[in-house]
């Protein structure tokens, strides 16, 4: 037709004269492609050193609040020791006798010569200062007059130095209390802590309140700072807690695991002036590594708790990181490239060579998803099996054989019993039967000892089906909680642990109940095993023993240490200390019957009791035994106002109140209290039948 513009005439596409006509620009096209995989490679590498430094700021950032959280917190428990020591020298700055004993010889202006009055007491006080130092635990306990001679110590007190004589002399002008550098001692390290002593009230007015003597306690510490010191069992590798003591003389690292205990750090990174050292990049306190660090002082006193993790080993994920990054910028820039490649031949190929090429790339895909999935299930931590119905592995992932120590072939072909102990292999197999009888998924939690460890498991299951719904076998995916369980177990140790705290602090605001709550509770636990109680129920008896007399905190001491009977105002007050005491716990969660117990522990069968005037079956079996434990601990330990009685009259007077006390209760305690008192012999005990 005229006029309408033709192509190529085909015989001149054959013979391939307007071939060159229709081919492509070949240069052009590479020149674009290698310009566009040039800026890929530019932006991969760009991204790969942006993702590098942001990943370096949060290693760092993650270390830096590690170190600041741990120091901080060690900090705080030595804080706490010194505090916990500073409350056991209560019992003599805060008593009268010592202060007016001081007082006393203050007035004497400070003589070696004592007047015949004091002399007299002098051995009555030696005695005191004697006991209070064996009970506490102290090396050396002293009062010292302002000429800085100990004018008392007890019985075991090395000799003062002059170091400690000086800062007393300080004591009696700044009236505060003193921390006094770590001394190394051929016993290990010595802490002295100095604490003012002040006029009682009986003095003239004119005297009260003014610093009349210094006490002096002297403490072991090796074992204390050992155990703050120690590596946390969650510390990473490279990461260590150093002491630091800043004195005028310079800083000092503390090592309580041997001598030298105290080693001078020329040129230490720590501040002069008692405040925290910030988180940085520099040299360890040992000075050959680089590390990063941070500290936290110690509230008064002279010494700084450094935080170190090794630079390198922080870092290092870094390595890694790059590598996986550098691959991946790498993948990218050549899939780009095989991309362009793959369109550069699509238009200068044939048809048939294009629909090659797709073939080989949808290969690849597939290839690339398979090792992605086998990538993912060789590196994920959960243990993943599958069973037949006879119950042999057909398949087990790496992880499942890594935590049984064997080979994935070593794992396929056998079956729980050649794997685990029987009796773990056992409870499988009951769920693996649970499994098949309901079709559907079920959940256990599993104790097994793995490589001669325990582990805890929480293992899922799930049967597998084919196409027409038939179950073919069992897939049971496991997840190690060991960690989790074991955290759990720790913070149960530390609520023990914050239970003794406690009782220790009751104990020390009321002399007279030392020893009371432990022994109401290992009774309260003798009872409820004779009464066949439940282990439950004994727990909660002990540890509502234990707690028994968190109210009395709230009581003042005039009235728990009044050496005569109590009026019957003073007894209202006192009976106030179970409704402190319901108050306090009502809102702490124990899992247990802890605080109805206690509410009942001095309820009586006949109404008599308090703070309720429950009678009869409206106290329960856990507050029966509490209150007649109580009681009975009550009359054999010494008070104020009256003697002890032995331990058969104690049980004697509960027997003759059977309209108070649980008579089955009382019973018990007979029973304990006689085997106490009148142990079976060897060969009794051994033949005697278990309870």
């Amino acid at each position: 037709m005229a006029g309408v513009a033709t192509g190529p005439d085909v015989k001149d596409l054959i013979s391939g004269r307007a071939l060159g006509q229709t081919r492509p620009n070949v240069k052009r096209m590479v020149f674009r492609g290698a310009a566009v995989i040039a800026g890929l490679v530019a932006v991969a590498v760009l991204t790969l050193v942006l993702m590098v430094q942001n990943r370096e700021e949060e290693l760092v950032a993650g270390v830096q609040q590690r170190v600041e959280i741990t120091a901080t917190a060690r900090a705080e428990v030595f804080a706490t020791w010194l505090e916990g020591v500073a409350q056991l020298a209560t019992r003599l700055t805060e008593s009268d006798l010592f202060r007016l004993f001081a007082a006393e010889v203050g007035l004497e202006g400070g003589s070696t010569a004592l007047s015949r009055p004091l002399r007299d007491q002098l051995p009555y006080m030696q005695v005191a200062v004697t006991d209070f130092a064996e009970q506490s635990g102290i090396a050396g306990a002293y009062l010292i007059g302002p000429n800085g001679q100990a004018y008392l110590a007890n019985a075991s007190a090395p000799s003062l130095i002059p170091s400690q004589r000086s800062a007393a002399q300080a004591v009696y002008e700044t009236g505060r209390r003193t921390v006094l550098p770590l001394r190394a001692t051929e016993d290990g390290l010595a802490l002295d802590i100095l604490f003012p002593l002040t006029a009682p009230q009986t003095v003239a007015a004119e005297g009260a309140g003014r610093t009349v003597g210094v006490l002096l306690i002297t403490v072991p510490a090796n074992e204390k700072l050992a155990g703050v010191l120690a590596p946390s069992p969650l510390a990473e590798t490279g990461e260590r807690t150093r002491l630091v003591q800043v004195t005028a003389a310079g800083a000092e690292a503390v090592d309580p695991s041997g001598p030298p205990h105290l080693r001078p750090i020329p040129g230490a990174d720590v501040p002069a002036n008692s405040g925290p050292l910030l988180f940085a990049r520099r040299m360890s306190l040992g000075g050959d590594t680089a590390v990063f660090s941070a500290g936290a002082a110690v509230t008064q006193t002279p010494w700084l708790v450094v935080q170190e993790v090794d630079q390198v080993t922080t870092l290092s994920p870094l390595t890694t990181y790059r590598v996986v990054g550098g691959g991946l910028a790498l993948l990218t820039t050549v899939l780009v490239a095989a991309a362009f490649v793959a369109v550069w031949w699509r238009q200068v190929g044939e048809d048939n060579r294009a629909l090659a090429v797709q073939y080989h790339e949808l290969a690849s895909q597939i290839q690339a998803q398979r090792r992605l999935l086998d990538s993912i299930n060789n590196s994920i931590d959960e243990r993943i099996g599958l069973k037949d119905l006879d119950g042999t592995y057909i398949y087990a992932n790496p992880a499942f054989a890594r935590a049984v120590d064997r080979e994935v072939e070593e794992v396929v072909g056998r079956d729980d019993a050649a794997i685990f102990s029987p009796a773990a292999a056992e409870r499988l197999s009951v769920s693996d039967e649970e499994v098949l009888a309901t079709g559907s998924v079920t959940v256990t939690d599993e104790e097994l000892e793995i490589l001669s460890k325990k582990r805890f498991l929480t293992v899922s299951k799930v049967p597998l089906r084919n196409d027409d719904g038939d179950v073919i076998g069992i897939v049971s995916v496991a997840r190690d909680v060991t960690e989790i369980i074991e955290q759990q177990q720790k913070l149960e140790k530390a609520g023990r642990a914050t239970v003794t705290a406690l009782v220790h602090t009751i104990e020390m605001h009321d002399p007279y109940l030392a020893g009371h709550s432990r022994r109401m509770g290992k009774i309260c636990g003798e009872i409820g095993r004779r009464l066949s109680m439940s282990e439950e129920d004994i727990a909660a008896l002990e540890m509502a023993a234990n707690l028994s007399q968190v109210g009395k905190l709230s009581i003042p001491r005039e009235i728990l240490a009044k050496e005569a009977r109590l009026s019957p105002d003073e007894m209202e007050i006192l009976k106030g200390h179970i409704e402190h005491l319901e108050a306090t716990l009502k809102d702490i969660d124990f899992g247990l019957p802890v605080c109805e117990t206690v509410a009942q522990m001095h309820e009586r069968l006949d109404g008599t009791g308090y703070p309720r005037a429950l009678q009869g079956d409206a106290i329960n079996m856990l507050g029966r035994v509490i209150g007649v434990s109580d009681v009975y601990c009550a009359r054999i330990e010494p008070r104020a106002y009256r003697p002890t009685i032995s331990s058969g009259e104690a049980v004697k007077i509960l027997e003759d109140n059977p309209g108070k006390y649980d008579p089955k209760v009382v019973e018990a305690l007979r029973a304990y209290a006689d085997e106490v008192e009148h142990p079976a012999p060897m060969a009794e005990k051994r033949h005697a039948p278990t309870a």
